[in-house]
């Protein structure tokens, strides 16, 4: 058997897997399932076997299971079983990445720089396809979901967790260099306030603010702590002031505190809806959940007991993945899912990874505002990453070249 071939292989398939994601996940669970097969081939054929924490396998296989057991509480059992269909990454990464891989060691460079150009690539295809839309849309054409290749909040998370990346890179990279990732991020952070996410572009800011922070920090010259500053001052006021629904967004929020109740018909009213719906089911169906089936079911009559009309429209889930696991699953699930960020928020901190903090924080706070593991986008992009910088993060601290 010809070992290198294999290695190459698991190489190239794994990095065209982070390449293509930013740019159609639609079409990942081929490459996935592929990639997993290499990947444990090779890592079969290499000797010692090395094992990674079974404590943070278990808790990603747990977590699948949960939601097995769930279908058998649901009433709608083929609802319930597309749900499981969509979340098998949840049992096929944490099972593959358990076995420590000498090729993902010795490349974990080359799928970091393979992601970061899926990113960038994505950013010039949304750039063409908002250049075409201008000749019959305008200025439109070129804004949120006229130019996102695929859901606005989910492109925001992979350009988001691409910046951390690139920033990683201004330190280790060798003083002259350190131009490239700069413009990269300044490219993919103006891509971030074209696509107008309200929740993608709160997770940049709040991100784009600790990295500015740590870069003040760790800079000793005067003049790149003035730079970073500057920068972050400049790109958040762009954010704001030339976003309108950023601006929409934070005038909802102001006249609802104010108010005392929820503002009628605005997006971000209509979600504190959903929330408040889904809150009152949870109250019911605490311990064991409705099951993975009947989670809208009960969300659209909780809306039409409230006349939720836009809600009922378009059919909305929880719009917050821990109310939705909570829902479907019930208190064991949420359990299961809070505790996979508990683990890896300590591993984070023991080991002082700056990238795993930061997908950490990206991903929590998506959850906040997007059901992101019902969608293959969201559950790709959340159990490959999670599992993959838990096992093979043992090199994330910042440390600055000169």
């Amino acid at each position: 058997m010809n070992t290198s071939a294999i290695s190459t292989s698991n190489m190239l398939i794994f990095s065209l897997l982070l390449f293509i994601m930013p740019i159609n996940p639609k079409i990942l669970p081929i490459i996935i399932a592929l990639s997993l097969i290499i990947y444990l081939l090779d890592s079969l054929i290499h000797s010692p076997l090395i094992f990674s924490d079974k404590k943070t396998a278990l808790t990603g296989l747990a977590f699948f299971v949960i939601h097995i057991a769930s279908v058998y509480n649901s009433d709608n059992k083929e609802v319930a079983w597309f749900d499981i269909e969509v979340k098998l990454s949840f049992l096929f990464v944490p099972l593959i990445f358990f076995i420590k891989n000498h090729t993902f060691h010795k490349n974990k460079k080359v799928f970091i720089y393979s992601f970061i150009s899926g990113a960038l690539i994505s950013s010039i295809i949304m750039l063409c396809k908002g250049y075409d839309n201008s000749h019959t849309m305008g200025i439109e054409g070129f804004r949120y979901t006229n130019i996102s290749l695929f859901h606005p909040t989910y492109m925001a998370m992979y350009l988001s967790l691409a910046t951390v990346f690139l920033f990683k890179e201004v330190f280790i990279l060798p003083y002259k260099k350190r131009w490239v990732p700069v413009v990269i991020i300044l490219i993919l952070s103006f891509m971030i306030f074209l696509l107008e996410s309200k929740a993608g572009m709160i997770i940049y800011c709040l991100t784009l603010f600790l990295m500015t922070w740590i870069l003040y920090l760790k800079f000793k010259p005067i003049a790149y702590k003035s730079t970073a500053i500057l920068a972050f001052l400049t790109i958040g006021l762009l954010f704001y002031s030339g976003s309108q629904r950023a601006q929409f967004m934070f005038e909802n929020i102001h006249k609802t505190i104010l108010s005392g109740h929820i503002v009628k018909d605005a997006t971000t009213g209509d979600r504190l809806k959903v929330w408040h719906t889904s809150l009152e089911i949870i109250s019911n169906n605490y311990l064991l959940g409705v099951g993975s089936g009947d989670v809208k079911k009960h969300l659209i009559s909780g809306y039409k007991e409230h006349g939720y009309r836009y809600a009922i429209k378009k059919s909305l889930n929880s719009h917050n993945q821990y109310l939705e696991t909570f829902i479907g699953q019930g208190i064991f699930g949420f359990i299961l899912l809070i505790y996979l960020f508990i683990i890896a928020y300590f591993k984070a901190h023991k080991n002082k990874d700056f990238v795993l903090s930061f997908f950490i924080l990206i991903t929590s706070i998506n959850f906040l505002f997007e059901s992101m593991l019902n969608t293959m986008a969201g559950v790709i992009f959340f159990s490959l990453f999670y599992f993959l910088l838990m096992n093979y993060s043992d090199n994330n601290h910042l440390k600055e070249k000169t």
